[in-house]
């Protein structure tokens, strides 16, 4: 079986989803407010990651993780789907094999 080489990923600072751009921003203070490691909101088209919780320190991967979650909820709310985006299940399995493959493409 050949071996899939996986890239490091890069978190953009602004992505277009039906004519909105949805910005990213590091706000580690507001995050920490709410308790939580990330937030999509949607009032403000904004993706808010922290890059730190408690005495952790998100690396590439993880911080690439919680973008992607973030973006799946984004998404969802763009095409009105608010029952799919209330399940954090489902967002968690559907954005864990949408990293997996973003990380394969070349």
């Amino acid at each position: 079986m050949q071996d899939i080489k996986q890239k490091k990923m890069k978190i953009p600072d602004k992505i277009e989803l039906l004519g909105s751009i949805i910005k990213t921003v590091y706000d580690q203070q507001l995050l920490e407010e709410f308790k939580q490691v990330a937030q999509h909101n949607s009032a403000f088209n904004e993706i808010r990651l922290k890059k730190r919780h408690e005495d952790r320190i998100f690396d590439g991967d993880i911080l690439f993780e919680n973008y992607i979650h973030e973006l799946v909820h984004a998404m969802l709310t763009k095409l009105k789907y608010d029952k799919l985006n209330d399940n954090e299940q489902f967002i968690e399995q559907f954005s864990n094999l949408l990293v997996q493959v973003l990380k394969q493409l070349k």
